[in-house]
């Protein structure tokens, strides 16, 4: 059985918005033991979504549609869905009733004459939205099933989940070979060097257990190995991490699995009891904002201070004055200080501390765009390392916030 997905959103095309509903629905797939084969995108266009339509039916037997079931006159999937099957947009009680349902979950009055919700192509069955407004739509043939929602990724990823594939269980059924697979995470080594300098074998030694996709990343590669049947799963993957855990490649491992960075560093800080903070300065609350992302991280995170001045450095971190002027706000001394004043500042048990260059503009003298100091400090101990990157601001900024945490994980690993 192929899956497909039309993506429909001029907005999609302009740059404006970006796509989260395919990794939305692959990785929901994958974790049914199924497929998605093809994503498209295309405009809020009648012509264009018939076009998709023909195309993606001549390959795939499941196309959903997502996007333009909205109240405004660009929303045009059912006025399309209706030129491409031939029918009329009619009047649809549950349709109308779903929406009345929805207004009232969220305290708003439903007003028939200010949208189009109550309307759906004749033929199709109008469906639940459990987070949003407008009603979803399907249409199963003995052999073709059309399913559409909303384009907005909270409301896409709740019908799939919970409204399109119970449905879809009922026709395609539940005997499915269910695969595993494992995700090997590194850091601090290109891609090239592990699977042609460090570790040229892995990649065939690897693929005695399924399929090995190598994925980069700012500072790190993932190493998944797919397709692992999952009633040889245990085996395969003790195998797996004894191989790699032999290799030279296991220095360079942080992680067996797929939880973030952050989530790890909260896991962590939890398991040892211990409280961190951070001291921001190229970042500029980056890694603030992504620790603060973990639910439950407020139990082992203190919080941030954003010093992005001297001055601030020196009265909210207590960086000696002295010291800036002698070694320049990106140093590894002023990172060791800034540390210091977070752990104190913020009654922590553990801080780290960044200070940098993202650019453009040319950094200190003899210091370029891209340099990067990044502090510590825990107990009694503290210390700082200092790293050259390359790209353009966004990019640095990233990447220093991706580097300290790094290095914050190491510290309460240690």
């Amino acid at each position: 059985m192929k899956f497909e997905l039309i993506c429909i959103g001029d907005e999609l095309l302009s740059g404006r918005t970006q796509d989260k509903n395919g990794h939305c629905l692959a990785s929901f797939l994958e974790n049914q033991g199924l497929k998605l084969n093809r994503i498209t995108t295309i405009s809020d266009d009648i012509s264009e979504i018939c076009d998709a339509l023909t195309s993606a039916f001549s390959r795939s037997s499941v196309v959903i549609l997502s996007g333009g079931l909205g109240p405004t006159k660009d929303d045009l999937t059912k006025a399309a869905l209706a030129t491409f099957f031939k029918v009329k947009l009619i009047e649809d009680l549950n349709a109308k009733r779903i929406a009345e349902k929805n207004y009232r979950r969220k305290g708003i009055k439903f007003i028939k004459e200010n949208n189009f919700y109550h309307l759906i192509p004749q033929g199709f069955i109008s469906c639940d939205n459990p987070k949003g407004l407008a009603p979803g739509l399907v249409k199963i043939d003995k052999s073709k099933t059309l399913l559409a929602a909303p384009g907005v990724p909270w409301e896409f990823s709740a019908m799939v989940e919970k409204v399109f594939f119970p449905l879809l269980n009922k026709s395609i059924g539940n005997n499915r070979k269910k695969f595993g697979k494992i995700t090997i995470r590194t850091q601090g080594i290109p891609e090239e060097n592990i699977f042609f300098k460090l570790v040229p074998n892995l990649w065939d030694d690897l693929s005695l257990f399924g399929k090995v996709a190598s994925l980069p990343s700012v500072l790190g590669v993932d190493i998944v190995v797919s397709k692992i049947d999952k009633s040889k799963f245990p085996k395969f993957q003790n195998q797996i991490k004894k191989l790699v855990q032999k290799s030279p490649l296991n220095s360079f491992i942080w992680q067996f699995g797929e939880i973030s960075l952050e989530e790890a560093i909260i896991h962590m800080a939890r398991t040892k009891k211990l409280m961190i903070g951070v001291a921001e300065s190229a970042s500029g609350g980056l890694i603030s904002h992504r620790l603060t992302n973990i639910p439950g991280c407020a139990d082992n995170y203190m919080g941030s201070i954003v010093a992005y001045s001297n001055n601030s450095k020196i009265k909210n971190l207590r960086v000696k004055p002295s010291t800036l002027k002698k070694f320049g706000s990106v140093s590894k001394e002023v990172a060791r200080e800034m540390a210091i004043g977070a752990k104190n500042a913020l009654a922590a048990d553990l801080t780290v501390s960044v200070t940098g260059f993202a650019g453009p503009a040319a950094g200190e003298k003899n210091k370029p765009v891209g340099l990067v100091c990044i502090g510590w400090a825990k107990g009694k101990n503290s210390g700082a390392e200092s790293f050259n990157f390359k790209g353009d601001r966004a990019t640095l900024k990233s990447i220093f916030t991706q580097k300290s945490l790094f290095l914050l994980l190491k510290k309460l690993t240690d």
